[in-house]
C-alpha cells in the first residue's frame, strides 16, 4: 500500500525543520504496513530512547526493530537520518 497523504491525522500543523526535534524517534519493525512506524520515543542520551512499556510488552524479537533519527519525513527520511538497531529494551 503505497503512502496516502489524505491519511494523514494532523490538521493545521506544520512542517518540521531539517534538525527542529532531534530528540524525535521513530521505533520501526519491517513488517508493519507502509512506513514501518510501529511506536514514537525520545532520545534522552546517546545510547537510550525512551517510549512507551506497550510497544515492547509483547516483543519477544528486538533483533528485527531498528531506530530512526533526524528525520523530518517518514517517506523521505532525507541525508541527515541515521538508523540503529535496538539491542536492549528494559521495560519498568
Amino acid at each position: 500500500m503505497a503512502y496516502d497523504s489524505s491519511m494523514t491525522r494532523i490538521v493545521g500543523g506544520a512542517g518540521a525543520l531539517p534538525g527542529a526535534w532531534p530528540w524525535i524517534v521513530s521505533i520501526q519493525h519491517p513488517w508493519v504496513p507502509d512506513l514501518g512506524h510501529w511506536c514514537g520515543g525520545s532520545l534522552i542520551s546517546t545510547q537510550w530512547v525512551l517510549t512507551a512499556a506497550h510497544c515492547f510488552d509483547k516483543f519477544d524479537n528486538i533483533s528485527l526493530l531498528y531506530v530512526v533519527l533526524g528525520a523530518t519525513q517518514l517517506t523521505q527520511p532525507g541525508h541527515g537520518a541515521q538508523m540503529r538497531s535496538v539491542k536492549q529494551v528494559v521495560i519498568h
